[in-house]
Formats: structure tokens, C-alpha cells, sequence
């Protein structure tokens, strides 16, 4: 008996390990990959390996336990040939796969019950079945993360479908031949389930089975129970772990990596209590309500506690026809036009059905949420082309604090040109991009960057900002300076070293409908572009407005407060749901964050100036309110403000761009005392007539004049020290209402000195004059009244 368990075990592990291995070789050359009919034929393989030897032992085995082992081993082999057959269904298929999974297992458990002749067994405790069956998924709870809706209530059922396979199997005749040997009995039972873990799941997901399942024979043989035991532990991997990502080619430091992790926790969970339930077995209910508390709250803190399913990408027949058109305006026109045209019957089915969707014109598309019904529904339209599966991958942690590299100048090709093979086109061809100009639009590009210094072509039209106006190309994110390195960056960073480029800074639509609408413009005929219409068109269903890229969302506080003060602006007003995001995104001290969907929200004195500002023009009072308490506290002793933290320091200098921010959102709100502080600070960093004549007036980020910072830092300061307000700032009688920098200096006066420009606010001066003659009056009585006592 021990050689044909040792021998289901062995071929098992190697048989489906192997089936894995080969599979992902192909992957990893870039060829094809075997047809799924080959994974259920290596299940069926498995099974015959496994039910010869176990059907024999089962006729001639030398005592009734060794026949029982063998009957079981049969019995679960020849489930593992059935179950196989939802190998059929192709891995992206999640969905389908899952339900597949849960169907065949299902009537494979009534067949087992129905051929064999089922006895139920005599232990019932459930609780503690429940209570085990969490602690081994409670490793996946933190670890992993579900997929769709549909796939995670479909990976339920093949969980349940399971529990009832092992008590189908383990039923109450297996238990009572083994009575009075728990070892035995939950070693045999151990088998049992290796060999129905093969079948329990895709690809991968079988392989993490594999070490979750079998060590829990020694706990049903403890409890007689392995239903709700089985059913719990098995859900781990099959709904909290995609197949698709489970692959040596995305590297064994991501998904791979904590799905190993989980694997092995639930093992050692398992295989420990098996040994330590108590006896008694007693307050099971107990257990299970306590590993349900624990379950939970570890889920909800420590996990990632979302639905994060494959999405739908709807590409309509109706594509844009460019060819012949003038120029980059009237090709941009054309796309948006004939989205809009072609998608509107779609996107008011979409939005009828309450089903979130993002709409994209270069390609005329849509992607939303959907599952395999709906991708035929949707396929079979007439005004639809063809449906794909759009992935989306699932959230994991962070293993540690991420490398930032080795500082110094790069010496050579870096790891990710030479895994391109751009450092050999240089070598061997002698391409390196020369000759090249390359166009780069994104958040900017820092020129003085030692990866890009050499490659700007310079000149009056090699660099446009339309947000800044400024002269020479710079970057105020970051995000621009490290994909033009990518493209042309020097020392070894870039694939076109030798290429030129040229550059532009772009921004948010939000941003440029508020400037259109304060020049009294229309939004809706920008430049060929219609501006509200497109903003529309980025709002998400949860109110956002995305910032989609191949990088990812970096739609972020900023640009959503831009987007409701603009649109506030408008006779039809912001949409409820944008304000009610951007309303929702504060964090419990008050502040706004300027990034969504961080781990930690903190505060930013920037977003939290515009968030006040757009929460303030849609009657958002009680958020405004508490956002505008933490401003205050957040002011420093000298009237300014940090980019957030509470105490300056020199990773977060006091600013002007930061103080004028908040100066804004201040007077809006009316804090009249630490608007007045924060006015006064800024002043105080203003070029006056001592000056040199170009700079006068200006306003300097920290004390010192710089051509690339000053412009920002004076145009953000301007709203709050002229208490004017984004939400209602016009440039109506603007020239009248400017202020102006007298420095001509009257014969009979004095050099001019360095002063404000711009009115300061705060108390009166007759008010200052006669607070100090009567300090001055009453220090005379004193001194007075000190000389009298002691002449006396």
C-alpha cells in the first residue's frame, strides 16, 4: 500500500510539474504553446498512472485497509481524468474555465456518490472545519487579490464543487476503516486529495493546489469532515491568483513569488494543525467566528480588498478615414467625430445598463467591464468589429523599498538596452539615431538632465509649454524626463543616443477649458478641440476624470479640481458624482492628497488649496471647512507653507508656490488672519525697485531669483494677494484692475528701496499707531510710579 501511494504521489507531482515546465518553455522563446488538448490528455495520463496500480491494490490488497486505500486512489483518479476535461477551455477564459472547473467537479461528486454507494461519516464538526479551512486561506486573503465579479463567484463554486468531490470521496466507509488510526487514515486521505488537486484548476493554479490540498488529510481525519475544509483552502488559489500571471517569463519576483509564498504558509498551516486540534473538539463555532474576525480584518487591511477582473476592449467597425486631411487638427477632429458618431448608440446601452466604460477615438473603441456573456452580446452588434480581452493585472505588495540605483554618470548600456539588443544595433551596424529628430510630448523634459543636455536641438521652436510659457524645456513631474531619456538619453540609458529632440509640456483638459472660459472664449472650440466634450469623455463611473496612458492613471487631485472648477463654470455645472470623488479622496486629517489610491494618504498644500477652491464654488462647505482647518495648522511661523509636512525642513523647504496655493484657497474661505500671514510672506519675497529692472515685481520661490521658477511662483501668488478666486477670475477690465511698480524716484526723496508691489493686507495702520502710544503711555506710567516708591 505505502509503494503504490508513494508511486500516485511521485507521478503526480512530476507529471503535472513537468506539463507546466513545458508549457512555459515555449513562452519563454517566444513560440507557440501546445493547444489546451494537450493538458487534458497529460490529466488523463496522470490518471491511468495513478488508477492501474491503485485498482489492483484494491482487488488484491493483503487487509481491508490497504483494499479501502485502494478503491479511494481509484476513485480519485478517475475524477482526475473528468476533471481534466476543463483543461479544454483556453487560459484567458477565466470565466469559463472556472465554471467549467465547477460543473464537471460537481457531477463528478453525485457520480461517486451514485456508483459507489456514499455513507456519510460521524464526525460533524463543522465550526472547526471552518476554522481550519480560513487560517489556510488567510495567506491568499493578504497576498493575492480576486479577479472580476463573475470570475470570483465562479472560482466559489469550483471551490464548493471540490469540498463535495473529497467528501464524496472520503465518505463515512473510508473513515470508519480506518478508526482508531488518525495517521494512517489521513495520510490515505492525504493521497487522496494530491491526486484530485492535479485537476483543480488551470495550469499553475494546480500546481499551488498541490501543496495546499494534500496536507490536510491529517485534519479531516481528525474531524471526519472534509467539505467545508476542502471547499475554503481551495478557494485561495483559484480565486485569488491568476493563471495567466503565473509564468517564469514575468520573472519570479511578482505574482509567481507571493503565490509560492501563500502556497507554502497554507501547507505549513495545515500540516500543523492536524496535529493540535484540541480533542474535545469542542466550541467549534468559536473558532470559526474568531477566524472569520481575523480573516476579515486582515483582508481588509492587509490585502487588497477589490474586484480587479479582465476588462472588454470593443473596437467599432466604423474607423476614422484620415488620409488626405490638411493637418494635425482636422485628423484630430475626424477621430473625435467619428467616435462620438459611431460609439453614441453603445455608450447610451452602456450607460442605461449601469455598466462603466472608457471611450477611445485614436483607435474608435471602448473598454469596459463585462464577462463572456457579454463579450457575445457585444460582439454580435452590427456597428462592432470584434471584442477582445483587455488585461488587466492584479495588485500585489511590495517587496521592500524599490533600488534608486547606484549614483554616478552611467558607464555603459543598462539593463534594459541590452535586453532589447539596442547596444549591438550600435555595434554592429552602427546605428545609434543620428540624423534623427525625435518629438516628445509628455509632462515635460528637464534639458538639464546629463542623459538629455547633449541631445536638445535648441532653438526658438525646439520647446512649446502652453501651461508656463516657458522658455527652455523643463519638467515639474518627472515622469517626462524619464521616458525622453528612454528614447534618446545618453549614457547608455536611451535606444537613439545620437538622435536630437524636441519637446513639449502638456496638461489637463480641466486646465485649459478654466483658462478658455476665464478669456471668455468658448471650451467647446479650442484649436480644433472640444473641451468639454473630451472631458466628458474621460470621466470614469466613479467621477473621476482619467489620465490613462500605457503607464498607467495619473489623473490625479489637481487635475480633478481643475476639471470642477471648470465645469462649474458652465451652464450645466459639474457632474455630482466628479465633485463627490473629489470629495471622497480627502483623507480623514483633512487635507487632499495629491495622488489617488496611494497606501498612505497625505496631505498636499497644493491640492488642497484647489480642492478647497473647486469644493467651495460646488457648496461643498463641510469638506471645504475641514480641509481649510488643515491648512492652517499647516502654516509656518512665518506666514509660509511646505508642499505638506507640518515642520519645514530641507527636503520641504517654505514656498511660494505651495503659500500661494493655499493663500487662494484661504481668502476663498475667508480665514482672514492666516490669509493675511500668508500674504505677508509673500510679499516679503517680491522684487522691488532696488532691483534690476527685469525683475522687478517678481515673486521669488524661496528668496532667490531664478528665471525657471520665478514666473510659476509669481503666478501662483497673484490669485490670493488680488483675492481673486479660480472659480470666478475673468480677464474683464484686467489691464485697469493690474497693479503697477512706481520706481521713478522724486528729486527731494531718497533712493528707492525694495518694497511691495501689491497691496498687503492685515490690520490698519491708525490701528498699529495707536496701540503703540499707548504701550509708550503706559511704560511713561510705570517707570513713573517705579522712581516715586523709591524715593519714598
Amino acid at each position: 500500500m505505502r509503494g503504490v501511494g508513494i508511486w500516485a504521489v511521485l507521478v503526480t507531482c512530476v507529471l503535472q510539474v513537468g506539463g507546466w515546465i513545458a508549457d512555459e518553455i515555449p513562452a519563454a522563446l517566444s513560440l507557440p504553446r501546445p493547444p489546451s488538448w494537450v493538458w487534458a490528455m497529460l490529466c488523463l495520463v496522470n490518471a491511468v498512472l495513478v488508477f492501474a496500480p491503485a485498482e489492483l491494490l484494491s482487488q488484491r490488497g493483503r487487509t481491508p485497509g490497504a483494499r479501502m486505500a485502494g478503491q479511494i486512489w481509484a476513485t480519485a483518479a478517475v475524477a482526475l481524468a473528468l476533471m481534466g476535461l476543463a483543461r479544454l477551455v483556453p487560459i484567458p477564459h477565466d470565466e469559463l474555465s472556472l465554471g467549467s472547473l465547477a460543473v464537471l467537479t460537481g457531477i463528478v461528486a453525485v457520480g461517486v456518490r451514485v456508483f459507489r454507494g456514499w455513507r456519510s461519516p460521524e464526525g460533524r464538526p463543522s465550526g472547526w472545519a471552518v476554522a481550519v479551512g480560513l487560517a489556510c486561506l488567510l495567506p491568499w486573503l493578504v497576498f493575492g487579490a480576486l479577479g472580476g465579479r463573475l470570475e470570483t463567484a465562479m472560482a466559489v463554486l469550483a471551490g464548493i464543487a471540490t469540498g463535495a468531490l473529497a467528501r464524496s470521496v472520503l465518505d463515512g466507509r473510508f473513515w470508519a476503516a480506518y478508526k482508531g488510526d488518525q495517521f494512517l487514515a489521513g495520510s490515505v486521505a492525504g493521497v487522496a486529495l494530491c491526486v484530485l488537486a492535479a485537476g483543480v484548476g488551470a495550469f499553475g493554479i494546480n500546481l499551488l493546489e498541490l501543496a495546499v490540498l494534500p496536507p490536510l488529510g491529517y485534519v479531516a481525519a481528525r474531524l471526519q469532515h472534509t467539505w467545508l475544509l476542502v471547499a475554503i483552502a481551495a478557494l485561495g488559489p483559484l480565486a485569488f491568483v491568476d493563471p495567466e500571471e503565473m509564468s517564469f517569463v514575468l520573472g519570479f519576483s511578482d505574482v509567481l513569488f507571493y503565490s509560492v509564498v501563500s502556497a507554502l504558509c497554507s501547507l505549513a498551516i495545515a500540516a500543523v494543525a492536524g496535529f493540535v486540534l484540541p480533542r474535545t473538539l469542542r466550541r467549534g463555532f468559536a473558532a470559526a467566528l474568531v477566524m472569520t474576525v481575523v480573516a476579515g480584518s486582515a483582508y481588509a487591511l492587509l490585502g487588497s480588498p477589490d474586484f480587479y477582473g479582465n476588462r472588454l476592449f470593443v473596437i467599432m467597425k466604423a474607423q476614422a478615414q484620415v488620409q488626405g486631411l490638411a493637418g494635425p487638427v482636422e485628423v484630430h477632429r475626424r477621430l473625435v467625430d467619428t467616435a462620438e458618431s459611431s460609439q453614441a448608440d453603445l455608450r447610451a446601452l452602456l450607460t442605461r445598463k449601469h455598466i462603466p466604460f472608457t471611450p477611445y477615438y485614436l483607435v474608435n473603441a471602448l473598454e469596459l467591464d463585462g464577462g463572456p456573456v457579454l463579450r457575445l452580446r457585444l460582439a454580435a452588434r452590427a456597428d462592432v468589429d470584434r471584442v477582445l480581452i483587455s488585461q488587466r493585472l492584479r495588485p500585489i505588495r511590495e517587496r521592500g523599498e524599490p533600488d534608486t540605483g547606484t549614483p554616478g554618470p552611467l558607464t555603459g548600456p543598462t539593463w534594459d538596452i541590452r535586453n532589447i539588443g539596442a547596444d549591438r544595433v550600435w555595434q554592429d551596424l552602427g546605428v545609434r539615431g543620428a540624423g534623427t529628430l525625435v518629438g516628445h510630448i509628455d509632462t515635460g523634459a528637464d534639458a538639464g538632465h546629463p542623459a538629455l543636455a547633449g541631445g536638445f536641438r535648441g532653438g526658438t521652436d525646439s520647446w512649446f509649454d502652453p501651461w508656463y510659457g516657458t522658455g527652455s524645456p523643463q519638467d515639474l513631474d518627472g515622469h517626462g524626463t524619464g521616458t525622453a531619456s528612454l528614447a534618446v538619453g545618453r549614457g547608455g540609458v536611451g535606444v537613439a543616443p545620437d538622435a536630437r529632440w524636441i519637446g513639449c509640456s502638456t496638461g489637463a483638459h480641466g486646465k485649459l477649458a478654466l483658462l478658455a472660459l476665464a478669456h471668455g472664449l468658448d471650451p467647446e472650440a479650442v484649436g480644433g478641440r472640444k473641451l468639454l466634450t473630451e472631458l466628458a469623455a474621460l470621466q470614469e463611473e466613479s467621477g473621476r476624470y482619467s489620465d490613462k496612458s500605457e503607464y498607467g492613471n495619473f489623473s490625479n487631485t489637481l487635475g480633478q479640481s481643475f476639471a470642477v472648477l471648470a465645469l462649474q463654470r458652465t451652464p450645466a455645472k459639474a457632474p455630482k458624482k466628479a465633485v463627490d470623488f473629489l470629495a471622497a479622496s480627502q483623507c480623514p486629517d483633512g487635507g487632499f492628497p495629491q495622488d489617488f489610491g496611494q497606501p498612505t494618504c497625505d496631505g498636499s498644500v497644493d491640492a488642497t488649496g484647489l480642492a478647497v477652491q473647486a469644493l467651495l464654488a460646488s457648496g461643498r462647505t463641510a469638506e471645504a471647512t475641514k480641509a481649510l482647518d488643515w491648512l492652517a495648522g499647516r502654516q509656518q511661523a512665518n506666514g509660509g507653507f511646505t508642499s505638506g509636512v507640518a515642520v519645514a525642513d530641507k527636503d520641504h523647504p517654505v514656498n511660494a508656490n505651495s503659500t500661494g496655493n493655499a493663500l487662494a484657497a484661504l481668502r476663498a474661505g475667508n480665514r482672514t488672519a492666516a490669509g493675511d500671514k500668508a500674504a505677508a510672506y509673500l510679499t516679503g519675497l517680491q522684487i522691488g525697485c532696488a532691483g534690476p529692472a527685469e525683475q522687478r515685481g517678481a515673486i521669488t520661490y524661496d528668496g532667490t531669483f531664478t528665471a525657471g521658477k520665478a514666473p510659476r511662483a509669481t503666478a501662483g501668488a497673484l490669485f490670493g494677494l488680488a483675492r481673486a478666486s479660480l472659480s470666478t477670475v475673468s480677464n474683464k477690465d484686467v489691464a485697469a484692475a493690474a497693479p503697477t511698480l512706481d520706481c521713478t524716484v522724486p528729486a527731494t526723496s531718497a533712493p528707492a528701496t525694495a518694497g511691495p508691489v501689491l497691496p498687503v493686507t492685515g490690520a490698519p495702520t491708525g490701528f498699529l499707531t495707536a496701540t503703540g502710544a499707548a504701550l509708550l503711555a503706559l511704560g511713561a506710567v510705570v517707570v513713573a510710579l517705579a522712581r516715586r516708591r523709591r524715593s519714598a
